[in-house]
């Protein structure tokens, strides 16, 4: 069984890497240990427009209709760049 990802996940993943660098620099990661500033709005909006908000989500109900190996790419990108030890996972 092959568990290697499939070109299109590394490119979701790659896409997701490149939204978070662009957007969360490491000077930004205080910002997110303050509860009152929890809600980045140009963060959110950059992801709803590449389409990864709704990569988990089925097509009949207007998301991507990928899986989880699909969302955790996403998830392990935020976590990476949006960690308060700068992204030492």
């Amino acid at each position: 069984m092959n568990f290697d990802l499939s070109q299109e996940q590394k490119d979701l993943q790659a896409l997701a890497a490149k939204i978070f660098t662009d957007l969360v620099p490491p000077d930004r990661l205080p910002d997110f240990e303050n509860p009152q500033d929890w809600h980045d709005e140009k963060l959110w909006s950059e992801l709803a427009k590449s389409s990864l908000l709704g990569i988990g989500i089925p097509e009949e109900l207007g998301g991507a209709g990928m899986g989880i190996a699909e969302l955790c790419g996403l998830l392990e990108e935020a976590a990476v760049h949006v960690v308060a030890n700068g992204g030492d996972v």
